[in-house]
């Protein structure tokens, strides 16, 4: 079982001495709400619903002994991130009936042990399809108030003054994002650098519904550049974030005509509050890709099987390297790959010569192809 997991139960009456009997069950001190650590985080429970939060196999077990043994006769139900895994309702027990989901043999075998059960389909079937735009996707140019390159902007100015100290102040911006800001067009405030920043760049989040997309490009590029080149900052790397700005034009897989509806609600699935039963039942190739705990790169395995996953439908640069949500593609030519696709801009904007010539001229021999998509956190 991939990551943490979950199991609520939640009482349609449930006793008034339910969190006396945890207690009892647990050993947890009788003064907290907190205590019984099995994997990730400790039991919570508050107005009839108990919530474990687990991280392995092991714990998945304990939690759900003690569960069933909450539950007792009680009506009611347990849920985890794949759904509603089991009712009871007068006295009869009932497991949802997709074994590929939640109920490993294991599981069902604890739960045979100490009680009858009847198999029924307990989850509507997850739909496969991604929402559509409603229309041609037009960007939203976003303002930098609240976006991690405004808090990098104020961070370095508790650090450097751009007047009295400018080139302490430039290198240590470019450290924290990446972006080389030109030491005479520098203001005495954030007010003003924002301001700049703002007028000389097409500034756009990453989130859906832009992703999953491709960015050719690279290092963050300023100064009133084609209307077609975005600069955005995006946030990645699992619990303990991590956050990458990039420059470049962006194509989005949802506007090439190949690219199917599964492999879109792939992505979907994987993006914030991700959909942990679809992926299990759907996509088990990309559960341990969501939800990352760490900054841990992915494997090669992963990456290749990342890439596979996407080949259903496109061929793609061969992955290098990357944290959750965002990849970089091997050294490539991008026009070998990308000429005449779709790029979002405005009206009807085309991976053209004249836009390939004028990423040479920006990148040069740093030019490269990312893939992102929506973050789950």
């Amino acid at each position: 079982m991939q990551g943490r997991l979950s199991l609520t139960l939640l009482l349609d009456h449930p006793p008034a001495n339910l969190w006396e009997q945890v207690q009892l069950l647990t050993g947890v001190s009788a003064n907290s709400d907190w205590g019984l650590d099995w994997g990730e985080l400790p039991v919570l429970n508050f107005d009839g619903r108990l919530t474990v939060m687990v991280g392995d196999d092991g714990a998945v077990q304990r939690a759900l002994d003690l569960l069933l043994t909450l539950m007792a006769d009680h009506d009611g139900s347990l849920s985890t991130d794949f759904g509603v895994a089991l009712t009871q309702t007068a006295g009869q027990l009932v497991l949802d009936g997709d074994p590929d989901v939640f109920w490993t043999p294991g599981l069902r075998e604890l739960v045979a042990k100490r009680r009858h059960f009847t198999l029924a389909t307990l989850n509507q079937s997850e739909p496969t399809s991604a929402p559509s735009d409603g229309g041609a996707f037009q960007p939203r140019l976003e303002s930098m108030d609240h976006s991690i390159i405004s808090h990098d902007l104020k961070e370095t100015l508790c650090e450097f003054s751009p007047i009295a100290q400018p080139t302490a102040f430039v290198e240590e911006f470019q450290r924290r994002t990446g972006m080389r800001l030109d030491p005479e067009q520098m203001g005495a405030d954030a007010t003003g650098l924002l301001k700049y920043l703002q007028e000389n760049t097409n500034y756009i989040d990453s989130w859906p519904p832009l992703s999953p997309a491709l960015v050719i490009g690279g290092r963050p590029q300023l100064h009133n550049q084609p209307p077609w080149l975005y600069l955005m900052d995006h946030q990645h790397g699992g619990y303990h974030m991590a956050y990458r700005n990039l420059s470049g034009a962006v194509l989005r897989l949802q506007d090439h005509p190949r690219v199917s509806r599964f492999v879109l609600s792939g992505f979907e699935a994987m993006e914030e509050d991700p959909d942990w039963r679809t992926l299990r039942k759907h996509y088990p190739m990309l559960e341990d890709m969501t939800g990352t705990h760490d900054q841990d790169s992915f494997t090669p395995e992963q990456l290749d099987r990342l890439h596979q996953f996407i080949a259903q439908d496109l061929k793609l640069p061969r992955f290098k390297s990357g944290l959750e949500a965002l990849v970089e593609c091997e050294a490539c030519d991008p026009w070998e790959w990308f000429a005449g696709w779709k790029m979002v801009g405005p009206c009807e904007t085309y991976y053209t010569a004249e836009v390939h010539a004028q990423l040479r001229r920006l990148f040069g021999g740093e030019l490269r192809v990312f893939f992102l998509w929506g973050n789950c956190d």
